[in-house]
């Protein structure tokens, strides 16, 4: 039996690999980061995960470097690998790479730099409001 890996990055299309049930997932992890380097920008130091996530929440869990078959490791964690009735045997990896990362870490570091004060008062917009409004009175007498 073959499974059927749809690669997801953030660099390129995705990416679809094909795989026999008799090699470990250590080996599988292996082709996945061969194939990224060969059809992308990036070097395997760029690769900081490959994950799957749960379709019904929002767990994730790494392709772990373990000599486990792949036969065995994809029944033992079926929710994140799910039977799906267009595409047997065909599964999403997502693949975190470090620009995205630095990217994200940037977004969440800007996000938190904002100022969420919570007004009381709005007495500063009106006085702001007020001077302008007197302006543009005088302008259409």
């Amino acid at each position: 039996m073959n499974y059927q890996f749809e690669l997801i990055s953030t660099v390129n299309v995705p990416l679809i690999i094909s795989v026999n049930n008799n090699i470990t997932v250590q080996e599988l992890r292996n082709k996945i980061v061969d194939e990224i380097v060969q059809s992308s920008i990036f070097i395997e130091d760029d690769i900081l995960d490959i994950f799957v996530n749960d379709t019904l929440s929002s767990n994730t869990l790494s392709i772990p470097t373990s000599n486990q078959s792949i036969k065995d490791f994809i029944p033992m964690n079926r929710r994140y690998f799910p039977f799906e009735s267009v595409s047997k045997n065909t599964y999403k990896l997502y693949i975190i790479d470090r620009s995205y990362c630095e990217r994200l870490t940037n977004c969440i570091n800007q996000r938190k730099n904002k100022n969420r004060e919570i007004k009381t008062n709005h007495f500063d917009f009106m006085r702001k409001l007020i001077p302008t409004w007197k302006i543009s009175r005088k302008m259409f007498k």
